[in-house]
């Protein structure tokens, strides 16, 4: 046999390349499938939510026990809308009638009013007194 044709090659050929390809292609697909990180993304903003909710309802009882009042005088037991803190217009905070404005909050209690994760889809949170503590919760957009 003359094997002497194997020695003279330099390179791979095409359908080589293109097996590999294939290979690398299908078990990158297998893993993907597996690890579905849309599930872990939702996962994520669960728990950002979740904090978010404890933080400003937090903050907001920290201020009651300070001043003896709400940072709002609007706030009662039906869900409102809080009013983005960052939404600045002339140096003046720009909230409608029916937001609640707990810009006293800031920066003493924390550092931030956050915005919902889903804010680019219109969802936003929302605060409310129930049996004396404020809660917060989600308002989702409507559309």
């Amino acid at each position: 046999m003359n094997f002497n044709y194997l020695i003279k090659q330099k390179g791979f050929h095409l359908i080589e390349l293109l097996i590999v390809l294939a290979i690398i292609t299908i078990l990158a697909t297998i893993v993907i499938w597996f690890l579905r990180p849309s599930i872990y993304l939702n996962r994520a903003k669960a728990a950002r939510i979740s904090h978010d909710s404890k933080t400003i309802s937090d903050a907001t009882m920290q201020y009651y026990i300070y001043s003896k009042n709400w940072p709002s005088p609007e706030l009662n037991s039906e869900l409102k809308p809080i009013c983005d803190t960052n939404r600045l217009i002339d140096n003046e905070l720009n909230c409608s009638f029916e937001e609640i404005n707990l810009s006293k909050l800031v920066p003493n209690f924390v550092t931030a009013i956050p915005l919902h994760p889903n804010s680019h889809r219109g969802d936003r949170y929302g605060i409310k007194l129930v049996n004396g503590k404020p809660i917060v919760d989600t308002i989702f957009h409507s559309k």
